[in-house]
């Protein structure tokens, strides 16, 4: 609301000094109109301009997207090209936002038109922007034929790790695997160097699709790990159903002096659930140890998956002690506590937490 204020105080002083006759000055408040969220401010400025430029239409479709009016931005899109104005990588980025937000593949390759006119097809965000925007909406097979296109105008070498990331990461969320295979075997064909990060992505890939010898295969023959590589197998054992496989490759971890790396947040939340599934108190309490040791234990999704650990390793008054001695609690810390209390047949605790947590207003 002060934003608000002040952003109608820097109008009015702009109108009084004659200001807003500048058409920069006009494109800044257009801007801060749209990111106010006040677009009928914002578009009143813009139809009283002699002259729209790009910078005034950018500002309106950004804010109309940001406002998830998605139908709004595209009808000022074709307002923009019907004013004469050609769009930019701005203007297609939030475009191609807007297409994929609204889920109308009728609309993909209208868009996918304009980046092709306009030549912007090798713009490394716009490829990203393209290929999420077809897999995010089930169509990866499209999402791959532009991705491949663009790589037959730049040439592997000039696409980036994280254009690569984009499909394999959509490979992953179609459920895909000849469409993995497909990709992988076409980045080991093109002989494209593959750096940590991207064979990051493929481990998580694998994992999501079950492919475990695949994703440990590419684990196993890294040149060099960081913690996103370890975490990203550990995560796919557990994922997978192989608990016992997540602590084994935890303890190789914490033992390993060739990568020199230590266990973090997600490596342990990882190898809690490993615990809890196993029901295994011995590497429960030893993980527990290594978390107040490392001033993890303050964390509010630690703590609840111990909580959670201990009442499946039989020990509920442990899982008592760290709910009692909580700074902090959530909904899941509740809902964990009364399930543990469920576990050990205790309908007493489990009601009275219940009605704790109604009275708390959860």
């Amino acid at each position: 609301m002060e934003d608000d204020r002040m952003g109608k105080t820097v109008h009015g002083y702009c109108l009084k000094s004659r200001f807003s006759d500048d058409a920069f000055i006009c494109n800044s408040l257009i801007g801060m109109y749209s990111k106010l969220g006040l677009q009928m401010s914002a578009e009143k400025l813009l139809y009283g301009l002699p002259k729209r430029d790009l910078v005034s239409w950018n500002a309106i479709i950004s804010g109309c997207v940001r406002q998830n009016k998605f139908s709004e931005a595209i009808h000022k899109f074709v307002m923009m090209l019907e004013d004469g104005v050609l769009p930019n990588v701005v203007t297609l980025l939030s475009i191609i936002t807007a297409c994929s937000l609204m889920n109308q593949p009728m609309l993909f390759g209208w868009v996918h038109a304009w980046i092709s006119k306009l030549q912007l097809g090798s713009n490394d965000f716009v490829v990203n922007s393209l290929v999420e925007m077809y897999s995010k909406n089930g169509l990866l097979h499209e999402g791959i034929k532009a991705f491949i296109q663009i790589w037959c105008i730049k040439g592997s070498e000039s696409l980036d790790p994280i254009s690569m990331a984009a499909i394999i990461r959509a490979c992953a969320v179609s459920g895909s695997l000849r469409y993995a295979k497909a990709f992988h075997g076409l980045l080991l064909k093109q002989s494209f160097l593959l750096c940590t990060f991207l064979e990051n992505s493929l481990i998580d890939m694998y994992g999501k699709l079950h492919q475990l010898d695949s994703a440990h295969n590419i684990f196993r023959r890294m040149k060099e790990r960081d913690t996103v590589s370890w975490n990203s197998m550990i995560s796919s054992f557990l994922k997978n159903n192989y608990p016992m496989k997540t602590l084994e490759l935890l303890s190789e971890l914490r033992l390993n002096v060739v990568d020199d790396l230590a266990p973090d947040f997600f490596t342990m939340s990882s190898s809690i659930q490993a615990c809890a599934e196993l029901a295994s108190l011995h590497h429960g309490e030893m993980l527990h140890g290594y978390i107040v040791k490392s001033g993890f234990d303050a964390d509010l999704i630690l703590s609840n998956a111990l909580i959670d650990m201990y009442a499946k390793s039989g020990k509920i008054e442990f899982s008592e002690k760290i709910f009692s001695s909580m700074d902090q609690k959530d909904l899941s810390t509740w809902n964990i506590m009364i399930q543990a209390y469920g576990i050990h047949g205790d309908g007493k605790s489990c009601f009275k937490d219940f009605m704790s947590l109604r009275n708390l207003g959860f």
